[in-house]
């Protein structure tokens, strides 16, 4: 697939990345999430398709433009090194237009990441103890949220951050849920049928 199919200011992003051809897998992907429904995508070692997958979608669904002040998706991820890496990907596919990521994490400043949420974003990066000790000490308001990401939802959901993240899905409006992983888990199964109903699993 040519770039140029892509809608709105992405052709010009991916062109400043020298990305000029999306693969099948990911297109596979697109077409499935364009249908507004959950999915988990179980993967391996792919976690820069996945990142791509996960913004050529989020660009396209927010349509360049900025809307209020409060997030309309939030990207959850285990490590922090990945939130960089994660959130240099969203501000490259999110060139030219209005609309502006954060990153949160526990080696930041918290009163500085309030501020900056105050100040307004539309897709929030951050690792789930960070992103659930803001959301429960309403330093992020997310009832304009639209989609959630979870990679890594198996490490996520395996270990100790498995109760706050419970609490925070149980808490959210109806909004599209996008899960990646690399392990079907029992505990995972679970999760997924929980908060997610009849969400397709799919190989990518």
């Amino acid at each position: 697939m040519d770039i140029s199919e892509l809608s709105n200011n992405l052709p010009k992003a991916l062109t400043r990345q020298n990305i000029t051809e999306i693969s099948t897998e990911i297109q596979f992907g697109l077409k499935k999430l364009k249908s507004g429904l959950d999915f988990v995508f179980e993967s391996e070692n792919k976690r820069e398709e996945e990142i791509l997958l996960t913004g050529i979608h989020l660009i396209s669904k927010l349509q360049d433009i900025s809307e209020d002040d409060v997030p309309r998706a939030l990207i959850l991820i285990n490590s922090i090194d990945s939130v960089f890496e994660v959130e240099k990907m969203m501000k490259e596919l999110a060139y030219g237009t209005e609309l502006r990521t954060l990153k949160v994490h526990d080696k930041a400043n918290r009163i500085q990441e309030r501020n900056d949420l105050f100040d307004g974003c539309d897709i929030v990066i951050g690792n789930p103890k960070r992103v659930i000790e803001l959301y429960f000490q309403n330093g992020i308001n997310f009832k304009k949220l639209k989609h959630i990401v979870l990679f890594d939802a198996h490490d996520i959901i395996a270990n100790n951050h498995s109760t706050k993240v419970i609490r925070l899905f149980e808490s959210l409006e109806k909004c599209q849920k996008i899960l990646f992983t690399n392990k079907i888990s029992e505990k995972l199964e679970d999760f997924v049928e929980e908060f997610l109903g009849r969400a397709e699993i799919l190989k990518f």
